[in-house]
């Protein structure tokens, strides 16, 4: 199957610190797979570097075959890297169309020194907008103040504004944090189907989420990967079973 991420010995350090601690990480095309760990395990800062929020201390990121270490953010999502955050990143004030209707202009304005000057009421933008609510179930919600959603609510449109920008790979943190039961379960059967087109990473602390969604799951613990495996691989590992124990030194 083709790689679409390659990590090579990446490393990230602040002052004596090292968070993320010479990863070899490949990722799959057409791959739902999860990066799990315990806090302060490496997960985020290992995010941040692939989507180029922080720069790496040591080590490369191949996206597609092309070294996209240097690349700012914007041009890795040029390229189709996307992500949602474990806080949500939306613009409360403004009602869920305009949310996606921001994020879809993006595509569709060629000159990128235009996008700020642009206006995202027109007809392609809200096309396209609209098209994505479909797709993640807030279509009725579209004249909403988007700060007014359930906390699930709000993470699906943060999804749905991540995929206005036509990713290949989406990055999603904790895409069920803060979710109650029903709105988790249709946070993880929008996240199924999305699998089919694209390729997909989550970081989720929420272990049923992961073991009935991924189909593979990284363990991470004090910046290093510790294990890699089907979640069934994984759940019967007795270095991965020590480490979330809270006995990692075992």
């Amino acid at each position: 199957m083709e790689t679409i991420l390659r990590t090579e010995d990446l490393t990230q350090e602040f002052g004596g610190l090292i968070a993320v601690d010479s990863v070899n990480y490949e990722l799959r095309k057409g791959e739902l797979a999860s990066i799990i760990g315990p806090n302060g395990a490496g997960k985020s800062t290992f995010y941040k570097l692939i989507v180029g929020i922080q720069k790496p201390t040591h080590g490369k990121i191949y996206f597609n075959g092309d070294d996209v270490t240097d690349l700012v953010p914007h041009k890795r999502v040029e390229k189709g890297i996307a992500k949602s955050y474990q806080i949500v990143q939306i613009f409360p004030k403004m009602r869920v169309i305009e949310n996606m209707a921001v994020a879809a202009q993006y595509r569709i304005i060629k000159d990128k020194r235009g996008f700020f000057f642009s206006s995202w009421k027109n007809e392609d933008s809200l096309k396209k907008s609209d098209e994505i609510l479909d797709r993640v179930g807030l279509r009725k919600m579209r004249n909403k103040t988007a700060g007014s959603l359930p906390q699930g609510q709000k993470k699906v449109l943060e999804i749905g504004m991540a995929l206005a920008t036509d990713p290949v790979l989406l990055l999603l943190d904790e895409p069920t944090a803060g979710s109650s039961p029903v709105e988790t379960r249709l946070a993880m059967d929008l996240v199924k189907d999305l699998s089919k087109t694209l390729t997909i990473v989550i970081v989720e602390h929420k272990m049923d989420v992961v073991m009935n969604l991924a189909e593979r799951v990284t363990v991470m613990d004090k910046g290093k990967i510790i294990a890699d495996g089907t979640p069934k691989e994984i759940r019967n590992n007795k270095l991965v079973q020590s480490v979330y124990l809270g006995e990692s030194n075992a």
